[in-house]
């Protein structure tokens, strides 16, 4: 079985990066070409990420949820953690 490893921001991400658009500064510099981009990141609701595998033809092997660690730092110093799903997902060939 081949397998492949996707990370999917949460819908819980959404709120924390919205505040970071919002800063007086704008955007950090990491994220302020997905915004001018155009891209919405955390819109994909939770429920949709399995159903998009799945219409995809592979399965779910194994998925949970963890922080994804960033480059990025928070106006304190501390590293920019984003709420996350993983998934393994494969098809037998």
């Amino acid at each position: 079985m081949r397998r492949a490893f996707l990370v999917e921001l949460s819908e819980a991400a959404k709120p924390l990066l919205m505040d970071l658009a919002r800063r007086p500064g704008g955007p950090p510099p990491k994220l302020a070409p997905v915004f001018a981009h155009g891209i919405a990141p955390a819109e994909v609701v939770d429920e949709a990420v399995p159903r998009y595998v799945a219409e995809a033809g592979l399965g779910v092997v194994a998925s949970g949820e963890l922080p994804l660690v960033t480059t990025e730092f928070t106006e304190d110093g501390t590293r920019m953690e984003l709420p996350s799903t993983w998934l393994v997902v494969g098809r037998a060939d």
